[in-house]
């Protein structure tokens, strides 16, 4: 099934749902489909890559910032920063005492980012990391799961209704669908970077 757009899906939900007492959360519906797969898809289109010079042993992270993928200072050659809980990078900063140099460490605060040693001059701070899926709306009516999976949108958003439903049998099936569709895609994807690494090994034979 293709649905090309954001007013296309609702509709072809509510055709799903056949039920008409609630076709207004629809989009709420939509929202929390993208709230799962925020948690649950990790595919090459969710990537993003963010840098910035930084001084500070804080940088306030992307605002569609997800998991991190890889974080390294953009020295010659690059130094790879290796994470730390906040508790072991406290540890490192009282038993180095506390001075500036190279990162090496990295950790979350709450929207940030803090590594360790603080810089002693500024850095290029670069964040290779999963983002989230751009919301549907009125206003942003495609994206790439709407334009590629646009069945995970429309079982996973008819999942969703399952408390407006009550006993519907319906929404076993629904779930059933969805779970397997989004696994698949996690399964390409992962498929597809392994695939390209076999490639370009074997492009550049020893010999």
């Amino acid at each position: 099934m293709a649905l090309s757009n954001y007013s296309e899906l609702q509709a072809a939900i509510a055709d799903l749902l056949n039920r008409s007492d609630i076709a207004n959360p629809i989009k709420d519906f939509i929202t929390l489909c993208e709230a799962d797969l925020n948690r649950r898809l990790r595919v090459r289109e969710m990537t993003a890559r963010a840098t910035g010079a930084t001084s500070d042993q804080f940088t306030v992270l992307p605002s569609d910032f997800l998991e991190a993928r890889n974080i390294q200072i953009n020295t010659n050659p690059p130094a790879v920063l290796d994470y730390r809980s906040p508790e072991a990078l406290d540890r490192f900063r009282s038993e180095s005492g506390g001075g500036t140099g190279t990162p090496q460490f990295y950790t979350f605060i709450g929207d940030t980012i803090e590594i360790a040693p603080t810089p002693a001059s500024s850095q290029t701070l670069e964040i290779v990391y999963y983002k989230k899926i751009t919301p549907l709306s009125d206003g942003n009516p495609n994206n790439f799961v709407l334009n590629s999976h646009s069945d995970i949108y429309l079982y996973g958003s008819a999942l969703h209704s399952a408390p407006f439903l009550g006993s519907d049998e319906r929404v076993a099936l629904w779930a059933s669908i969805y779970d397997s569709k989004v696994e698949r895609l996690n399964q390409a994807d992962t498929t597809a970077q392994h695939s390209g690494n076999t490639l370009r090994m074997l492009s550049n034979p020893i010999g």
